[in-house]
């Protein structure tokens, strides 16, 4: 859906926030930000928004009723409010304390619900802690892992140290059927850290990294996962650092992921010799790499698929950076093959019909080494510093950071003197660190 750049204004003068103009014309926050910084009209922005916190405020009486339908009498919880309102819980908090509307109890909004019938019963929770641990619990009343956090600490029940969680214990699970036997919570190698995961035979360990546990706000601090990843580097042992909403939302990838750098036999090895090269279309392109690659689709000028009988197995796109300067986006392989030589086929194919000087990769270091690069020709540049992404409250999705950028948080009416970092500790976002990037680069000789 397009809309003329004055339609988009008069929404925005009219007090309607970013989120839900990019939300209804299918735009990105950042196009929207471009529009009205090209026309001069984000300075328009009032400053008594719902997320304007440098003094009480009376709140619009529209979003106030619009609260009370929601969560009064369609029974939506606070966090389902929230996210149909655009708002974090702790904004919501807010407004409903200004406004005198009633905090309901833990699950009253589905007095029905096994929540419900357990909230105000400290006994039968301590019972169940004898059982199971926290998330699992989550599990049986059907709600989150932090609610239940929550109601441990509204009743003061003292909490054990939970070695695993489920998602871990399921990564084990497969691992285990990749090779014979795992060492788990190892704390030998990296003395005084741990090892989630640890197959000795193959020096090869894999963190799992619930998100929330794995912020700061539990003491996982912008070098915690490098550090992990440069003592395993140390000692010849290969890291794998996963995080939460990867394997919740990616599971088929990430087991396939896993099996490559672990090793698999059941897997039809072929020559890249046998295999010829086609330019793709868009559709297609995406279609292979929403299946086969862990970030998914790009926006890529170059889309080059290697096929071995009329099926596509391999795929390699491209973008030009600036004249004659290109990047590698994407490389992926269907996980039903192994094709010798098929990253440099597919890179020679592209170096023959191209005009270039210099061709840019970015490795993830939590994932990758860089090591098959620099096998076709590619050299190490540089390893970036560690990068965050923000979790919202009770979330197991990582929000990509440039989403919360001063500018974009100005434009929802945040107060200009605070930074990014101070206006989202206030909405109760927690950053998740990664291990940084490789850069590596193949320069025309």
């Amino acid at each position: 859906m397009q809309q003329s750049p004055e339609t988009i204004i008069k929404l925005y003068q009219n007090n309607v926030t970013i989120t839900d103009i990019a939300r209804q014309y299918h735009l990105s926050k950042r196009t929207i930000l471009n529009i009205l910084k090209q026309h001069n009209v984000w300075k328009c922005r009032h400053r008594n928004t719902i997320t304007h916190k440098s003094k009480k405020q009376e709140y619009p009486e529209a979003l106030i009723n619009k609260i009370q339908i929601l969560y009064h009498n369609q029974g939506l919880t606070l966090k389902e409010v929230s996210e149909e309102l655009s708002l974090s819980p702790k904004e919501l908090k807010t407004i409903c304390k200004s406004a005198n509307i009633k905090i309901k109890l833990f699950g009253e909004s589905n007095k029905s619900s096994k929540l419900f019938n357990i909230s105000n019963k400290r006994e039968e929770l301590v019972e169940l802690y004898k059982t199971y641990n926290m998330e699992e619990i989550g599990e049986i009343l059907s709600c989150d892992r932090y609610i239940v956090a929550d109601l441990f600490k509204h009743h003061k029940i003292p909490r054990k140290k939970e070695n695993r969680s489920s998602g871990e214990n399921a990564v084990g699970k497969y691992v285990l059927t990749l090779v014979p036997d795992i060492a788990t919570n190892d704390k030998k190698q990296i003395h005084p850290y741990e090892l989630d995961i640890f197959i000795p035979d193959k020096k090869i360990a894999v963190e799992y990294c619930g998100l929330y546990w794995h912020s700061e706000r539990t003491g996982k601090d912008k070098e915690y996962h490098l550090r992990k990843l440069k003592m395993c580097n140390a000692l010849g042992i290969t890291l794998i650092t996963l995080f939460e909403d990867e394997w919740l939302k990616k599971q088929d990838i990430v087991k396939n992921e896993l099996a490559h750098v672990i090793g698999r036999t059941n897997i039809k090895r072929i020559n890249a010799d046998t295999c010829q090269i086609k330019e793709l279309s868009v559709e297609d392109k995406d279609c292979f790499l929403n299946k086969f690659h862990l970030s998914g689709s790009d926006n890529s000028e170059i889309r080059l698929g290697l096929f071995h009988n009329n099926i596509l197995v391999s795929v390699m796109t491209f973008s030009k950076i600036k004249n004659k300067i290109w990047e590698l986006n994407r490389f992926s392989t269907n996980t039903d093959y192994y094709i010798v030589d098929g990253k440099k086929k597919l890179l020679s194919y592209f170096e023959k019909n191209n005009v270039w000087d210099a061709i840019y990769y970015y490795a993830d270091l939590r994932w990758s080494t860089g090591k098959t690069y620099e096998m076709v020709g590619f050299e190490i540049v540089e390893n970036s510093p560690p990068n965050y992404w923000y979790l919202s409250p009770g979330s197991k999705i990582r929000n990509h950071k440039d989403n919360f950028t001063k500018e974009l948080l100005l434009l929802e009416g945040y107060p200009e003197h605070k930074s990014e970092e101070e206006i989202m500790k206030e909405r109760d976002f927690v950053r998740v660190w990664d291990c940084g990037v490789m850069t590596l680069v193949k320069r025309k000789k």
